[in-house]
Formats: C-alpha cells, structure tokens, sequence
C-alpha cells in the first residue's frame, strides 16, 4: 500500500477467555475495504497480549495486487478502566500489543474494552 494516508484502523474488544482465543473486531476500514474480508484477525495469546493480523495483500480498483506491510501502529484505548496498551512489534501485516494495568501487569482488563489501532 503506497498511499500516504492511514492505511487501516480497527477496533476490536478484549476478553478475559483463556489464550490462545479470537477476539471480536467490532469496526475497520483499510484502502482494502471494510468488509468483513478486509478486517483483522486478532488474537489473544497470553493475558494482556494481542496479535493483530491482517490479509499479505489485496487487489485495488485497478485490478493491480498490493502488499500489505505496515510501519506504524498507535494504539487507543476506550474503557473506563486505566489501560496501557503498548506497540510490541511490527512486522509487515502483523501487530503485536501488550495491554498494562496502572500498576504495569499485563491485563485483559476484565474483558469488554475496546482498543483501537491506526496503522500507516
């Protein structure tokens, strides 16, 4: 993806179920689309840490394939509960964040917060 503006955003939930599990992605949109075909998939590996996927590539309205590689993710939290979700990697289509606790544990933070990810 060569254009200059956010490639992709998403949002999905956290949740208290044991690891490895799927997590929901509620929202998003990528020059890829918005359907369910474009969107992420997000799993949980470990309590607090999520692995953000998204597709290698895509086909653009030119009928031209183009990869998927990211280089900057800012993560969002809305949650009434203190969270500090932090960058782990970033490797082409692949997110990795940890979400800490006010006291710096690695948290779910109980289930049902939703983190937001913009992605260049």
């Amino acid at each position: 993806m060569s254009r200059t503006t956010e490639k992709a955003w998403c949002v999905f939930t956290t949740t208290t179920a044991s690891a490895p599990t799927a997590a929901d992605v509620i929202a998003g949109q990528s020059h890829a689309g918005s359907g369910s075909g474009q969107l992420p998939t997000v799993t949980k590996t470990a309590t607090g840490c999520y692995t953000i996927t998204y597709a290698t590539s895509f086909t653009d309205g030119l009928d031209e394939s183009e990869n998927i590689s990211f280089s900057f993710a800012h993560p969002s939290v809305v949650c009434a509960t203190f969270c500090f979700p932090q960058i782990i990697t970033i490797v082409d289509n692949v997110v990795t964040l940890e979400l800490r606790s006010n006291v710096g544990a690695l948290s779910d933070m109980s289930g049902a917060c939703n983190i937001q990810l913009s992605l260049r």
